[in-house]
Formats: structure tokens, C-alpha cells, sequence
């Protein structure tokens, strides 16, 4: 099933309203802050030396604090998505529970009108995934 989730970036001080309004408004929130979901995002991944090592840190991580936190990360191609999965067929016991597929829809002017964004990409990468993890576009 299909989430619109909102973002954790909210009005100083009205957090908690503006993600009640999200509820309110048939939204999901996404966090409440930076302590109730680990990211792992690009500039992460390349001082990790790669998905596979982030993704190892942040489990041996959780893991060693005792802590059980969901994971997510985010990928921009589909080479990461297969590097991802791999990982996920191998340590089926990760924290990883949800990829963000960013920058997979692309803008094309050229074309008639309805045409001008191509999915191609991420509906591969949605497919690849297979609905073994959440996926966030």
C-alpha cells in the first residue's frame, strides 16, 4: 500500500502539531526526530567506503548498543539497489528496513506533456526490491 509520509523538517517549536496535522490529514509521519530512525545517506555511504560497509556499521552499531532501531538508506541507482539487496540476502538479521530511491524520476521537456517524466528507474528499482523492504521515493 501506498504512504504519503511527511518530512522531519517542521516549524521550530510545533513539531508535534504539524506532524498531528499530517495524521489528521491521512499522512504518515516519517520521524519525530533524528533518534527514532537511523538514515544512511550519500555522504554517509562514501565516508563508510560504500553501502556495504555503512550498512555493516550502523548494524554492528544498533547491535552493540542493544538498540532496536529501523534503518534506512538511500540509493540513486540501480547498481545500489543490487548492492542493497545483496545485503539484505546475506544478513537477513540487518535493522535495514527501508530504501529511499532518490533523484529516480527524471525530467525530460522534450515529448508530448505527458510524457515528460520518466519512471523507467524507479519502477525497476521498486521491482527489484520486490516488497522485501519498505521503499521511499
Amino acid at each position: 500500500p501506498t504512504k504519503i509520509l511527511d518530512t522531519r523538517k517542521t516549524v521550530p517549536g510545533l513539531r508535534v502539531l504539524d506532524k498531528y496535522a499530517v495524521r489528521l490529514g491521512g499522512g504518515t509521519p516519517h520521524r519525530i526526530g533524528l533518534f527514532d530512525m537511523m538514515m544512511i545517506k550519500d555522504n554517509h555511504i562514501a565516508a563508510a567506503g560504500g553501502i556495504v560497509e555503512a550498512l555493516e556499521s550502523a548494524d554492528r552499531y544498533l547491535k552493540q548498543k542493544s538498540l532496536v532501531v529501523p534503518v534506512e538508506i538511500e540509493v540513486e541507482t540501480l547498481e545500489q539497489v543490487d548492492t542493497v539487496m545483496s545485503y539484505v540476502k546475506k544478513c537477513p538479521d540487518t535493522h535495514l528496513t527501508r530504501v529511499m530511491l532518490d533523484n529516480m524520476i527524471k525530467y525530460n521537456k522534450r515529448g508530448p506533456p505527458n510524457k515528460h517524466y520518466d519512471t523507467s528507474l524507479l519502477e525497476k528499482s521498486v521491482q527489484k526490491i520486490g516488497g522485501i523492504l519498505e521503499t521511499e521515493a
